[in-house]
This record gives structure tokens, C-alpha cells and sequence, in this order.
């Protein structure tokens, strides 16, 4: 792979570049570059790297709306400098039993022993208050047999999304 190839590596440039809670910016971005049909990927993986980095160490909280899939809640998902700072769970909270849980819930097949687990899940996240809804999304709909032009919720759209084109058959 060679020496570039070993410093573009995206995971774990952070706690090789930390100095106490500042960052210190990586070689990689540094060091001279000639530049050629590979300086664009270069360049790439550099910035995915400090993104990467900057997201998963910030020092606050962001506004970033409910988690979707509770498997996002699995301590597997923290990011952290080991997985190269990728995963899904922004809270960064880890649970041995959360992710008992979760994996039990994901291997039963029953539908009633797989509702059982679930409100397992919900108290634990409620008992434990791993994350604080402030924002919820909400879907406006409307259904009727007299509505007309009524489709369905689009990839990054509510369902409202043509709502002045509905209209109500007389």
C-alpha cells in the first residue's frame, strides 16, 4: 500500500492527532502532494477523515431528529476512533444489556415474544434516558374516500408533499 496509501486510511486518525480535547491537523493534509489523477481521491478521504472525526467528537449536542431503527442504538454503531469514527449511534450510548436486547429482538421470529422485547427495549431507553426527543417529525396526511390526488410519502418528503393539488369529489 505504501507509505500515502497507510496515511490516507480513514480510520483512526483521530487518536493518533489529538493533543487533550484540541486536534492537531494530520500529516496527510500537510505533507506535499504532487498532484496527478489520484490528488482528487486523495483529497477526499482526507476530508471524509476530519468530518468523520468532527462529528462523532463534538463537544455539544446537535439537533438531528429521532433515530429511525433502534439497531442504531447498538453499541456496535458508536463512533469511535476503533470502527474509524462510522456508525449511526450519535449518542455515542453503550449498553451491554441495550445490545442484548437488541440482538434478541432481532432473532425472535415470534411476533409476540418480538413485542415483549421491543417494550424491554422502550423502557430500557426510557428508564435510561438514552436520548431527549426535543423534535419530532410530523407527516400530515389526509385520508378520505372523497380525496383525490392523495400519493404516497416520498424518499425525503411528507406525505403532504402536493398537498395543493388535493382536492374532495362531490
Amino acid at each position: 500500500m505504501g507509505e500515502m496509501g497507510e496515511k490516507m486510511r480513514v480510520g483512526g486518525m483521530d487518536h493518533k492527532y489529538r493533543v487533550g480535547n484540541s486536534r492537531t491537523i494530520p500529516p496527510l493534509l500537510t505533507s506535499p502532494h504532487k498532484g496527478g489523477r489520484d490528488s482528487h481521491a486523495w483529497l477526499a478521504l482526507a476530508l471524509i477523515a476530519l468530518i468523520c472525526v468532527g462529528c462523532a467528537t463534538f463537544p455539544g449536542f446537535a439537533l438531528q431528529g429521532h433515530p429511525r431503527n433502534i439497531d442504531w442504538f447498538h453499541g456496535k454503531e458508536v463512533r469511535v476512533a476503533e470502527n474509524g469514527f462510522r456508525g449511526r449511534n450519535n449518542a455515542r450510548y453503550a449498553n451491554s444489556e441495550l445490545d442484548a436486547l437488541i440482538d434478541r429482538y432481532f432473532a425472535t421470529v415470534p411476533k409476540a415474544d418480538r413485542t415483549r422485547v421491543l417494550a424491554q427495549i422502550a423502557h430500557h431507553m426510557s428508564d435510561q434516558l438514552v436520548t431527549i426527543p426535543l423534535i419530532w417529525r410530523v407527516d400530515p396526511t389526509m385520508i378520505g374516500n372523497r380525496l383525490l390526488n392523495v400519493g404516497a410519502r416520498g424518499k425525503d418528503a411528507t406525505q403532504a408533499w402536493n398537498a395543493h393539488e388535493w382536492d374532495v369529489k362531490s
